[in-house]
């Protein structure tokens, strides 16, 4: 009984030194610094003035930087009306050369584009301006810095035939979304938009991990989960995928996660970009793949191509071997040539010989012995 009461008097002495603080007047685009410790919590709510609480349709980005150590760290977690994404600074990103900490960290925030299209958002997901509401915590007893901001990306929805460039980190993922339903008004029977070609090129060679995934959440954008989805490649100077329409019906997200080293694009973990920020500079482009009467063309004239080789070649073959070969002639002997004796004749003539030769059996004891004079 003594113990539930000193359970219960150091949870309510706790809960007192407990302090959240509420600060739900934020606004997008401003930078703002705070002091933390383990008997603070801060609740942060956040809010775009400058729409008039009008429809957006641009998930908002959270930036966070603090000097918070590993053993110390911040625990961040985003809220929205429909689901949560948490995380925590620094951030650890494990790899073949080892651990590294990155005192930054940028997440943008998810949208259900599919439940928004299924209830008839044809142009892709309205969600009313309720801004994120970030809680900040942590166990660290000594006061700890952190700056926060909330924004918009620069780009959200892509277009074809149009070029973006933008920059990423380990810690500082991006991620874009493509519908192929707007391409559906271009009517273009010079290309095919429903398959695309995606290019992705880079001006250094820091590896990144390229991932194409379905409209939903949440998104994978992290090194630890980012293969979980979806198919994707490593790059680091230049790739490209192809992305049919049939299986990303309403869309897909193009997400890119920087490496932190150079491992899975090169295969050695002794080398290391001099960029100790691991700070990757991107371009892409969405491109239209070639249609159905560009592929019969290709295919025609690659079977021309190799039935006139071997048109060509079986010709060649011919006019050389005809070339090359001489028919041997008969050459007739003149009728005042004088005639050779005939083999006929020279065997009569031994014949007759060897009859002239008469042997006497008398004059041999054996067989053997006459036998071996004949011959």
């Amino acid at each position: 009984m003594i113990l539930a009461v000193i359970a219960i008097s150091f949870v309510v002495k706790c809960c007192l030194c407990f302090q959240p603080i509420i600060n739900s007047t934020l606004d997008y685009n401003v930078t703002y610094s705070f002091d933390i410790t383990n008997d603070i919590e801060w609740i942060l709510g956040f809010h775009d003035s400058n729409i008039n609480n009008t429809d957006v349709d641009v998930p908002p980005t959270i930036w966070i930087s603090s000097n918070a150590t590993v053993s110390a760290p911040l625990m961040i977690v985003a809220r929205q009306p429909k689901r949560m994404l948490s995380w925590q600074l620094p951030m650890v990103v494990e790899s073949e050369s080892g651990e590294k900490t990155f005192q930054t960290v940028s997440r943008t925030l998810c949208h259900d584009i599919i439940g928004h299209t299924r209830q008839g958002f044809t142009g892709g997901f309205t969600q009313r301006d309720i801004g994120p509401l970030v809680t900040v915590s942590t166990a660290s007893p000594e006061p700890i810095q952190f700056s926060i901001r909330v924004s918009y990306q620069d780009f959200f929805y892509l277009d074809h035939q149009r070029s973006y460039n933008f920059n990423i980190t380990p810690s500082e993922p991006r991620y874009f979304y493509y519908n192929f339903t707007t391409n559906t008004l271009l009517k273009e029977n010079t290309n095919n938009y429903e398959t695309v070609i995606l290019e992705v090129t880079s001006d250094d060679e820091i590896c990144m991990t390229v991932s194409i995934q379905n409209v939903s959440c949440p998104v994978f954008d992290t090194n630890q989960d980012v293969t979980f989805r979806g198919f994707y490649e490593t790059v680091n100077k230049k790739g490209g995928i192809t992305i049919p329409k049939y299986k990303f019906p309403y869309g897909f997200y193009i997400v890119f996660v920087a490496k932190s080293d150079d491992y899975q694009c090169t295969s050695f973990t002794g080398f290391q970009s001099g960029n100790i920020e691991r700070i990757k500079n991107i371009s892409l482009i969405i491109k239209p793949s070639i249609t159905h009467s560009e592929y019969v063309r290709a295919v025609i004239i690659t079977l021309a191509a190799i039935g006139g080789f071997y048109v060509v070649f079986g010709l060649s073959y011919f006019l050389c071997s005809v070339r090359s070969h001489i028919p041997r002639q008969m050459a007739y002997a003149p009728e005042h040539f004088p005639s050779t004796p005939s083999s006929s004749n020279n065997i009569q003539d031994v014949a007759s010989v060897a009859e002239s030769v008469s042997i006497d059996e008398s004059e041999y004891d054996t067989l053997d012995e006459v036998e071996m004079m004949r011959k």
